[in-house]
């Protein structure tokens, strides 16, 4: 008989226990429904890397982070849904691994429900440097990380542009055969915004990036690289860039086109001056 109480006190405690849990609306607390029960929910989604430039052809891992009403975070990377806005500039896959197709802007979007949370991506072209030969395990000769140069590089104008020469590489026109006259830093600005050519009146000094984007590191001389690629008359000297050094406003970046270095230069020094124009 005591058995028997014993159990029929036990049944009677877990009736009460059960009676109670249900009262509560149960054990679990069924995240996420928002019902004002204590359920924890999710209130943003945070992207990182904000503001990101990658070039064509590599890749960047974002990743997403959830922060929740109850102030909590937690790595949602591999839950949300990712999005590119421009799939022919960028596309991502489901882990959130961007692949770089072309040069431009989209925005990255990681979503989850009627939550989303967004960055900025800009695709760049980083070129190849030119370097071919390995002098190194994973150098550049071996690893040539960047855009892969067209085949041929340069294109020599037709019969109406036969003073210009395109960089199929950057869509960049630069003057076929700049002239031997050295100049200032403000005179060289003057001279290339003068000159008209190959039916273009549009021409200016290159910035820093677009002037060293003639470089061949793969090279010793870039003068007799350059001239062999359809330009003539490019010096082993140095070569006016529009771009102010910001450490002294009183020079300029330069590019010798002899190692393919660049240095700041006095703008009162007088050297070569090679105009370009924006082309493609």
């Amino acid at each position: 008989m005591k058995s028997v109480k014993s159990f029929i006190t036990l049944i009677i405690i877990l009736s009460a226990v059960a009676s109670v849990l249900m009262a509560c609306g149960g054990g679990g607390g069924g995240g996420g429904s928002g019902d004002g029960g204590g359920n924890v929910t999710l209130e943003s989604i945070t992207v990182v890397p904000a503001n990101s430039v990658v070039s064509v052809g590599n890749t960047k891992q974002f990743t997403a982070t959830g922060t929740y009403s109850d102030s909590s975070t937690q790595n949602i990377t591999s839950s949300v849904i990712w999005s590119s806005s421009d799939i022919s500039k960028a596309s991502i896959n489901s882990t959130g691994l961007v692949t770089a197709v072309a040069a431009g802007v989209t925005t990255i979007r990681a979503t989850s429900g009627d939550i989303s949370g967004t960055v900025t991506l800009t695709v760049t072209i980083l070129p190849e440097t030119g370097q071919t030969i390995s002098y190194g395990t994973e150098d550049d000769g071996s690893l040539r990380k960047g855009l892969a140069w067209p085949s041929p590089r340069f294109t020599a104008g037709t019969v109406a542009e036969s003073d210009c020469v395109t960089d199929n590489l950057t869509g960049l026109m630069w003057v076929k055969s700049p002239d031997s006259t050295t100049r200032t830093w403000a005179n060289a600005l003057i001279y290339a915004n003068g000159l008209s050519l190959c039916g273009y009146d549009d021409w200016r000094l290159p910035n820093r990036k677009e002037l060293r984007s003639l470089v061949n590191y793969g090279e010793a001389t870039q003068a007799t690289w350059l001239n062999n690629q359809g330009f003539s008359n490019v010096q082993t000297w140095y070569y006016w860039s529009s771009t102010t050094y910001a450490n002294d406003t009183d020079n300029a970046w330069v590019v010798f086109m002899w190692y393919g270095y660049m240095q700041p230069g006095s703008k009162t020094t007088s050297i070569y001056v090679w105009p370009v124009r924006s082309g493609q």
